[in-house]
C-alpha cells in the first residue's frame, strides 16, 4: 500500500498520471476503495493545462543557477514553438519571451504634473490572483492591503451586513496615494457601498 502520507484517505481533484496511476494500483481493494472518472470534456483544456503548468514551473525552477534567465527563455520558447508547430507563424512569433525577461508593470499618462506623473501603488498580491482580506492574526492588515489595492482599482464594491462609521473609513482613499486618471471629477474611482437590508 501506498504511503498514507503520500496519499491519504479523502478527496481529490488530480489528474490521474502514469506515476500516480501505479501508486494507485498499490491499494488493496479490501482495505481501500479508488474512484476515478474521466475528465469532463468541456474543462480538459484547463485540467490539462494546469497539469502542463506545474511540470514546466517545476523545470525552470530546476535549471542551474548560471544563466538561469537566459536558459529559461530558450526553453520557454523551445516549448511554445513545439505546440504552434510552425516556428514561422506570425502568432508564434509574438509569444516569443525576450531575454533578459520582462514583465510589463504599468501604461500611464504623461500629464506634466509632479503629483500626477508618480508611479501608481500596484497591490500587494498578483493583478491575476484572487484574495480574500478577513483582517485576521497572521494575514496582511486590511487598511494597508486596501491603501495597495485603491489607486490602480477601475471600481471598488464594497459588500457589507452591516455600517458602522469607523468601519467606513477603512475605504477611503489614504492621503497622498495617487490615483489613475479617470473620467470623474478629481480622478476618484467609483464606489458602491452594498448593505444587507434588515429584515
Amino acid at each position: 500500500m501506498p504511503d498514507q502520507d503520500d496519499l491519504p484517505f479523502g478527496l481529490y481533484e488530480r489528474l490521474v498520471t502514469a506515476g500516480l496511476k501505479a501508486r494507485l494500483l498499490r491499494f488493496d481493494p479490501a482495505s481501500a476503495r479508488v474512484r476515478t472518472n474521466e475528465i469532463d470534456p468541456a474543462e480538459a483544456h484547463s485540467t490539462l493545462a494546469r497539469h502542463i503548468e506545474e511540470i514546466v514551473a517545476r523545470t525552470l525552477h530546476d535549471l542551474p543557477r548560471e544563466d538561469r534567465a537566459a536558459n529559461q527563455s530558450q526553453f520557454v520558447n523551445r516549448v511554445i514553438s513545439l505546440l504552434a508547430g510552425d516556428p514561422a507563424d506570425p502568432v508564434v512569433l509574438d509569444a516569443l519571451v525576450g531575454a533578459p525577461v520582462e514583465q510589463l508593470l504599468a501604461i500611464q499618462p504623461v500629464t506634466g504634473v509632479p503629483n500626477d506623473d508618480r508611479d501608481v501603488v500596484a497591490p500587494l498580491g498578483p493583478l491575476s490572483a484572487s484574495d480574500l482580506l478577513v483582517n485576521a492574526r497572521g494575514e496582511p492588515n486590511l487598511a494597508h492591503a486596501l491603501s495597495h489595492e485603491i489607486p490602480s482599482a477601475d471600481s471598488i464594491d464594497l459588500l457589507r451586513a452591516f455600517v458602522r462609521w469607523h468601519g467606513l473609513r477603512l475605504p477611503r482613499q489614504p492621503r497622498g496615494v495617487p490615483s489613475r486618471d479617470r473620467a470623474g471629477a478629481g480622478g476618484c474611482v467609483p464606489f458602491r457601498l452594498l448593505v444587507e437590508a434588515a429584515a
